[in-house]
């Protein structure tokens, strides 16, 4: 097969030539940015490549207006845009709080930028300069001999203003501003050296530079030899990194500053002052035995997303990102700096007049002429931000956390999607599958996926998740629906849970590794699978029906086969509590309190049948430096939800911590759901009968059956409705409804005592954990839930005596 031949034209009224297989009409050179040309070409590419390209050929852009953009226009791709920020600027332009477009497919940069200029802004602030802007076009003269070469150097000399005028022809933005030669034997290159004020300047610079030396050519040739000329040899050092960039400066030159004292550091970026100096130094070391110009973290990815985001020349990247970072040790904290020697930017021309660049321009301020020095001064305090953020990961541990994924070189043979064919359920699940002739697997995103599974796939290679499928039987007209759950090791989760943290504060990280044997991730992924094999009613009628299952240890394959829930009432309601009402509630609670007297008080019996993870005074008091981390994380982050009294009450409950966990210890406990909250909650309504469905069992454990009660109640009243006669009146249902369901007696100032303190480990043990996780992805429902817990603590706090339980002030 003949590769496609592309002739280009030698002029604008020939045409241009496509020739292959499939055959392109020719398109006349005054219709080729037309949207009819467009198709043609792309029903070309279509032909040729077999590929539909709906996407790349789905283009908001006008052929008609890229004339000066491109050349046989297709259609274009779209790269994601975030918004990190604001970074509070002190600049000679750029001033105030300003929010950054970064378009980028890397993950955890606009966060790492964000929390970079979140610590520079908490500090004062960044100052920020421009230098001085200038672009350089360097063409290059042969000559029979050095003589000629001296000859030609002082002939420019005295011609400067002569060659200057030329260039003013060329360009109203561009200034020539010096000539500087640089002799080797008998060649030169010489510096046409510029300054080209909002424009980026190279196209234009070329054009000045071509048409000045045509008259140099002209006026100095006929008395004298020039053997050779080249527009350009590399002296200029266009799109390449140089030291005569880094010296002396290609684009616009570009400071930033900032001073940050140890307590922001050590909140925000989570690490020493020592520490980040420590870092840099070794950065410093390395930079000098690697020959790189200069020092830096990582500014390419800053000034790659601003770039691209706003219509910038993106292969000027490369000398772009030429940058000296220096960091010291002061005694409050550190002083930083940040110098961009040639940052080739501009504000008009190129790709800056395309819509959406144009849009993201103007929303750094810096559309149009007389912004060039804001746009530089933005730049360069963003990269900043994400130099001191990458620096203090790299110090502190989390940089290698940001980029460990679990399963990664293990000598494992994992599940793969392509295995999940009808023998293989054949093969492993029995002869319920038998018939199964034909499986179709949903490629369409489960929003109902639990957190832990979730999190836990973005952290591993392994085929992981929640994938909704029809199952097609032998006789039978309509498929099962059914879910198909893969679930994650208890590793896995733990692993996730630890990377996380280290996100946020590696002494959170080592804390929670220090606890992974008593988190309540161990055996979460055997304990579901193990729940969904009872064979009891008070399990069977509230939980999503099980058609399956199967494991492999060696292969680290939990797989469930379950029913597919649909058109449940109030499901995936955990954001929107419109729907919820005391009737849902009572409901819950009368199914789940039939559930919880299956094991009541039968801890053999339950250890027996399920691979439990207990929590019990001593644990809890040893993990008291954890839930101390992760509530000062809570209080860091999230500084808008707790007021100083919230504060001082949830410390308060961790220093009596040894005391209520002393009396949860001695109350009677059962088997619970564990994760009780309208996540994993909805109801089946049948002749108008409202009944449970529960589902993600995997955090099921054993404790007090008041712990589901705290935590439905958390999740689905709102502040407002918490008063303490309130959550006494669901509390006394639910002793009721268990008494009635396990035909016993419980002791009811016990009962409501158990309530008061089974939410305090609810806000210790489990909300805490929901505000780390809410650090790295926001979680709609938890300013409510974190409201609701707080107005239910308060509530049951000051009426302590009421609820039977004992008054406690510290």
């Amino acid at each position: 097969m003949t590769a496609p031949k592309i002739v280009i034209p030698k002029t604008s009224e020939e045409t241009l030539e496509l020739t292959s297989t499939h055959s392109l009409e020719r398109i006349p050179a005054r219709g080729r940015y037309t949207e009819e040309a467009r198709q043609t070409r792309l029903d070309f590419l279509k032909g040729k490549s077999g590929q539909s390209l709906t996407g790349v050929g789905k283009t908001s852009l006008r052929a008609d207006q890229l004339r000066f953009n491109i050349e046989n226009f297709v259609g274009s791709v779209e790269v994601p845009i975030g918004l990190a920020g604001p970074l509070l600027f002190n600049g000679q332009q750029a001033t105030g709080s300003i929010y950054t477009p970064l378009a980028t497919t890397e993950g955890a940069l606009v966060a790492s930028a964000t929390r970079g200029a979140t610590a520079i802004s908490k500090s004062g602030g960044v100052n920020t300069a421009v230098l001085s802007q200038r672009m350089i076009r360097s063409p290059f003269f042969k000559f029979d001999c050095l003589t000629s070469a001296l000859h030609f150097s002082e002939w420019l000399r005295k011609h400067f203003i002569a060659i200057k005028e030329k260039t003013r022809q060329r360009s109203r933005h561009a200034e020539l501003i010096e000539l500087k030669p640089l002799i080797l034997g008998r060649i030169i290159h010489l510096n046409f050296i510029y300054q080209t004020g909002d424009a980026s300047g190279q196209n234009m610079t070329t054009s000045c530079t071509w048409h000045a030396c045509q008259w140099i050519l002209q006026e100095y040739q006929p008395r004298h030899t020039i053997e050779q000329f080249f527009i350009e040899a590399n002296l200029a050092s266009d799109k390449k990194t140089s030291f005569q960039s880094f010296l002396s400066g290609r684009g616009t030159r570009v400071i930033a500053e900032a001073h940050i004292p140890e307590t922001v550091l050590q909140r925000i970026l989570k690490v020493s002052a020592k520490d980040l100096v420590s870092a840099y130094q070794a950065g410093v070391t390395g930079s000098i035995q690697a020959g790189i110009p200069g020092v830096n973290a990582n500014v390419a990815n800053i000034i790659a997303a601003i770039f691209t985001a706003t219509g910038q020349d993106v292969a000027c990247v490369h000398e772009s990102s030429l940058a000296h970072l220096h960091i010291e040790q002061t005694e409050q904290g550190i002083y930083a700096s940040l110098l961009l020697p040639g940052l080739v930017v501009g504000t008009v021309g190129g790709g800056t007049g395309l819509p959406q660049q144009q849009e993201c321009l103007a929303l750094l301020g810096c559309a149009g002429s007389h912004q060039s020095v804001r746009f530089a001064e933005i730049i360069a305090g963003f990269c900043l931000s994400l130099d001191l953020s990458t620096l203090s990961a790299i110090a502190s541990g989390q940089f290698a956390a940001a980029h460990d994924r679990l399963g990664r070189n293990r000598p494992i043979k994992f599940l793969r999607k392509e295995e999940l064919t009808p023998s293989f359920f054949q093969t492993h699940m029995g002869e319920n599958f038998n018939a199964l002739e034909h499986i179709e697997i949903s490629e369409a995103p489960c929003h109902a996926e639990s957190i832990v599974c979730r999190l836990t796939s973005e952290h591993t290679t392994k085929f992981l998740g929640l994938l909704p499928a029809s199952l097609y039987f032998q006789h039978q007209h309509q498929p099962l629906q059914v879910m198909l759950k893969i679930k994650p090791t208890d590793e896995e989760a733990i692993h996730t849970l630890q990377t996380l943290a280290q996100f946020c504060d590696p002494r959170l990280a080592e804390e929670i590794k220090r606890a992974g044997g008593s988190s309540f991730f161990k055996g979460c992924h055997q304990r579901e699978m193990q729940l969904y094999q009872l064979n009891d009613t008070r399990f069977i009628n509230i939980s999503p029906q099980c058609f399956g299952q199967y494991q492999n240890k060696e292969r680290e394959i939990y797989f469930l086969v379950l029913e597919w829930l649909d058109s449940l009432t109030l499901m995936n309601t955990v954001d929107n509590l419109a729907g919820w009402h005391e009737t849902h509630i009572m409901t819950a609670i009368a199914d789940i309190a039939k559930f919880h007297s299956l094991f009541l008080g039968q801890k053999q019996q339950a250890f027996e049948q399920f691979n439990l993870c207990v929590m019990n005074q001593t644990k809890m008091v040893q993990l008291q430096p954890l839930w101390r981390l992760l509530q000062n994380h809570g209080f860091n982050e999230f500084p808008e939800w707790f007021s100083e009294q919230d504060q001082h009450q949830l410390k308060l409950t961790l220093e009596n911590l040894p005391m209520w966990w002393g009396i949860l210890d001695r109350q009677p406990k059962t088997l619970i759901h564990g994760d009780f909250n309208p996540r994993n909650l909805a109801f089946r309504e049948v002749n108008n009968q409202l009944t449970l469905c529960a589902w993600d069992w995997e955090l099921a454990t054993w404790h007090l059956p008041q712990r589901d009660c705290v935590e439905l109640l958390a999740f689905t009243l709102k502040p407002e409705q918490v008063t303490p006669a309130y959550l006494l009146k669901f509390s006394e249902f639910h002793r009721q409804q268990l008494e009635k369901a396990a035909n016993t007696t419980l002791d009811k100032t016990q009962w409501h005592m158990g309530f008061h303190y089974s939410l305090l480990d609810f806000t210790v043990n489990r909300l805490a954990h929901y505000w780390l996780a809410n650090t790295l992805q926001d979680y709609p429902f938890m300013t409510r839930l974190t409201a609701t817990t707080l107005a239910m603590i308060n509530a049951l706090e000051s009426t302590a005596t009421q609820l039977g339980s004992i008054h406690h002030d510290g």
